[in-house]
């Protein structure tokens, strides 16, 4: 038994320094930066083969040009808008007081970036009127910057890197440490006339410290110090102090032993990862086919971790969440890859049956732009032929059969015009919400620059074709004096 000293083991203030450090450093924005780290670190490590490297401008998330950037505080984040019946249960609920601090980070006033229009001009060439000119270069910009299924996916990658730096973890030396103060350390007991100052207090804490480290061969090692300090406050004010070194190690030898089991998880996760790099890149070249020429959804990454929400193989069964087959979110089977094409057509009149098929995509619009553009030099060339056979009629030279069979097709093909301009507006329309995920009162300005190779007439020789014919249907039949 030692008397108590004036001031504390030096010792002591170190451990009870570091245990502050250590609380005052485990902040969520701690958590957020070191997650970002690591994760550039195995991605810059995986993606070591140019064929699978990462984009030049990989970022998980969002650009502050987007629609979908989140321009408030990630780390502590504002109540987002909610339904206000649905909400007052948030606040009470059968009568009881809820959480009453769910709007200490403020409110967001929108979903959206509010300030994603204005910038515009900073990502795509604008027009005269404000509206968007849309090529390949910016509608792949666009989809890029705005896709909700390509964030998807760097999303996953960056979930899929943090499943290894989990797994790896593992096998890291672990440190644990912690502090308790019983209730039986404080004691206040009356000796009664024996004792002249009436009281004796005790305190005691216990100090704890741990080094755990998982090994390849599914072995456990374990070393723990355990310190225990007890003050009593009674006559001389003495003190005792025990301390507890202890060691293990756990090998198994029959049921989850070697190699094979310990290493099972991590090496999923890396094998997972490497894979999901490559993907990466046939999703690249298949979002490109999808916003182009209108291919179908390329196969998304996949994840082998992440149960119950977090990252690795941590809370794993050996059956997955959804049974047999099925491994964190990953089904077996696959989407399929390829363009969506239509070849001729399936009845109908006018242009929009037979001939060639048509895609999707931007392209596609810049052909049904182009066939309504044919469509409507046929349509003139024929209200031109009917003139021309009205006059023969006049002159007996042909019958009513011929001219009523022309005019017939003149207003079939009249109509079809009429409702390919309908459909390509809703195919724009579409364009924009579901492919460049923009709202459809966006304004978009179709680039032809792409389509003009293709045009054998250019529009201006069309148009000077047509006023040609007007000219001659007004002068040439009909006229006091012929030309």
């Amino acid at each position: 038994m030692k008397p108590l000293r004036t001031a504390l083991p030096s010792w002591l203030l170190v451990v009870v320094g570091l245990l502050l450090a250590g609380s005052a450093g485990c902040s969520r924005g701690r958590y957020y930066v070191q997650a970002d780290r690591e994760v550039n670190v195995l991605l810059k490590e995986k993606a070591c083969d140019p064929r699978w490297a990462l984009p030049i401008n990989y970022d998980v998330r969002s650009d502050e040009r987007s629609r979908f950037y989140d321009a408030y505080n990630e780390i502590f984040p504002p109540m987002p808008p909610d339904d206000p019946t649905a909400h007052r249960y948030m606040h009470c609920v059968d009568g009881k007081h809820g959480f009453s601090r769910w709007h200490i980070n403020g409110d967001r006033t929108t979903l959206d970036n509010p300030a994603w229009r204005s910038r515009l001009q900073e990502v795509v060439e604008l027009s005269e009127d404000g509206a968007i000119e849309l090529n390949i270069q910016s509608a792949m910009t666009l989809a890029y910057l705005n896709s909700i299924n390509w964030w998807d996916q760097l999303q996953t990658l960056y979930l899929s890197a943090l499943d290894v730096s989990t797994e790896r973890f593992r096998f890291d030396v672990q440190f644990y440490g912690g502090n308790d103060y019983r209730d039986r350390g404080i004691d206040y007991l009356n000796r009664g006339p024996l004792n002249a100052n009436g009281q004796v207090t005790r305190w005691q804490t216990n100090t704890n410290l741990q080094a755990q480290r998982y090994l390849a061969t599914a072995g456990e090692l374990l070393v723990g110090l355990v310190n225990t300090i007890t003050w009593q406050f009674a006559g001389p004010n003495q003190y005792t102090n025990m301390s507890l070194l202890n060691f293990s190690f756990l090998q198994p030898l029959l049921q989850n032993s070697g190699r094979s089991i310990a290493l099972e998880p991590l090496t999923i996760v890396e094998r997972q990862l490497l894979a999901n790099l490559r993907q990466l890149q046939f999703y690249r070249q298949g979002f490109y086919l999808q916003v182009i020429f209108g291919g179908a959804q390329p196969s998304s990454l996949q994840r082998r971790g992440g149960f119950l929400g977090g990252t690795g193989f941590r809370d794993f069964t050996g059956t997955g969440v959804g049974g047999f087959g099925n491994i964190g979110g990953v089904f077996f089977g696959g989407q399929g890859n390829g363009l969506v094409t239509g070849g001729g057509g399936t009845g109908g009149a006018g242009f929009a049956s037979g001939g060639a098929g048509n895609i999707g995509g931007f392209v596609g619009l810049l052909q049904v732009r182009q066939q309504i553009r044919n469509a409507e030099q046929n349509l003139a060339a024929q209200v031109r032929a009917l003139a021309l056979l009205d006059a023969n009629l006049e002159a007996g030279l042909v019958g009513l059969e011929q001219v009523d069979q022309l005019r017939q097709s003149v207003e079939t093909n009249r109509a079809n015009l009429l409702q390919a301009k309908t459909t390509l507006a809703n195919q724009v329309e579409n364009f924009k919400v579901n492919v460049l995920n923009m709202p459809s009162d966006t304004a978009t300005a179709l680039d032809e620059a792409f389509i003009k190779r293709f045009q054998f007439i250019s529009p201006e020789m069309q148009s000077l074709q047509n006023d040609i014919g007007d000219f001659l249907a007004v002068y040439s039949f009909g006229a006091e004096e012929p030309l």
